[in-house]
C-alpha cells in the first residue's frame, strides 16, 4: 500500500535546501610582519588574521577601555591590551600580506586606540593599500 504524497513508490521531491553562509576561519593573534602572517596563516588555516584581536575588555567586567572612569567604579577606565604600534603593525602586516585585520574593541577609549593604529597603518603602506573609505580594496573594510 502506498503512503500519501508518494507516487509509484517513489518519495516526494523535497525542496531545495537554501544556500548556507559561508564559514570562514580567522585568527586572533597579532603579527608584525608579512612573513609571520603569511605563515601564521599556513599553520592555522585561517583565512585572515581578525579574529578576537583584544584591544580592551567588556564592559560587563569593567575591562572595556574608557576615557572617563566607569561611574560605579572610580579610577576604572578599564584595560589596554594593545596600543596604536600594536595595532599598526598588525594591519599593516596584514596588509602587506594580502589577508584581513580586525579587532575586538568596546570601549571609547580602545577605539581612538584603534583609529590611531590604523593612521600608522596607512603611514607604514600607502592609501592605495588601504583603499578610500566605503571600498574593500586591498584586505582594508571601513
Amino acid at each position: 500500500m502506498r503512503r500519501p504524497g508518494h507516487l509509484l513508490g517513489r518519495r516526494p521531491r523535497r525542496a531545495a535546501h537554501p544556500p548556507r553562509p559561508a564559514r570562514v576561519g580567522y585568527w586572533g593573534e597579532a603579527v608584525t610582519s608579512p612573513a609571520q602572517a603569511r605563515e601564521l596563516l599556513l599553520s592555522t588555516g585561517a583565512h585572515g588574521l581578525a579574529g578576537d584581536l583584544f584591544v580592551d575588555g567588556s564592559i560587563g567586567s569593567r575591562t572595556a577601555a574608557l576615557r572617563a572612569p566607569y561611574a560605579d567604579a572610580p579610577g576604572c577606565t578599564g584595560n589596554r591590551y594593545l596600543d596604536a604600534a600594536a595595532v599598526g603593525a598588525h594591519v599593516a602586516a596584514c596588509t602587506e600580506a594580502g589577508t584581513q585585520a580586525g579587532f575586538h574593541v568596546i570601549g571609547d577609549a580602545a577605539a581612538d586606540t584603534l583609529l590611531a593604529g590604523l593612521d600608522l597603518a596607512v603611514a607604514a603602506t600607502s592609501a592605495d593599500a588601504c583603499g578610500p573609505p566605503g571600498t574593500a580594496s586591498s584586505t582594508w573594510r571601513w
